[in-house]
């Protein structure tokens, strides 16, 4: 049995020296981003509600981390920011979406992408949807790659940093702007 007792502490000794790296990268950063994107963060979305909001002489939310895949609280919407933008997919629209394509061989009319030109409806043969994401909890923001996404009971927004263009969407609506 000394065998085994001695494999679990090896074990745990590599487990532990992973460990102390991996958290030392988690906190590693510089102040400025090489690509001049803002720093990835999910932090409360701005409230409409008068009387919730912040003055500006009080600090700001503190950064809650960071996603780049993650599902809305309702389970209807799910998205992921990558490099190029966000792409974002609605279970069972409501909504009618564009006219279909003709070239669109795939499913058409619950996906949106957003990059740095244009949101748009895209034709899809995958999806950014994955039910076991991170939930983006209403009332909260994600920051990643340029991109910032808001969620709330009406539905998400997602919009272009450098832009200003983006998407609004929730099962039985959706604006592109």
């Amino acid at each position: 049995m000394v065998g085994a007792s001695a494999r679990g502490c090896r074990v745990r000794v590599l487990a532990a020296a992973f460990a102390l790296p991996t958290a030392l990268l988690v906190g590693c950063g510089s102040e400025e981003e090489p690509s001049g994107a803002a720093a990835d963060a999910v932090v409360p979305a701005a409230s409409s509600d008068a009387a919730s909001a912040t003055p500006a002489a009080q600090s700001p939310e503190p950064e809650v981390g960071s996603l780049t895949m993650f599902r809305m609280p309702s389970g209807n919407i799910g998205c992921a920011i990558r490099a190029g933008g966000v792409d974002c997919d609605v279970a069972g629209p409501t909504f009618a979406p564009p006219p279909r394509p003709t070239s669109c061989e795939g499913d058409w009319g619950q996906s949106v992408t957003l990059d740095a030109k244009r949101a748009r409806f895209v034709c899809a043969t995958d999806t950014p949807f994955d039910p076991e994401s991170p939930v983006l909890a209403y009332g909260t923001q994600t920051r990643a790659k340029g991109y910032v996404c808001s969620s709330s009971r009406e539905g998400l927004r997602c919009e272009h940093t450098g832009g200003g263009h983006g998407f609004t969407l929730s099962r039985s609506s959706y604006r592109l702007f």
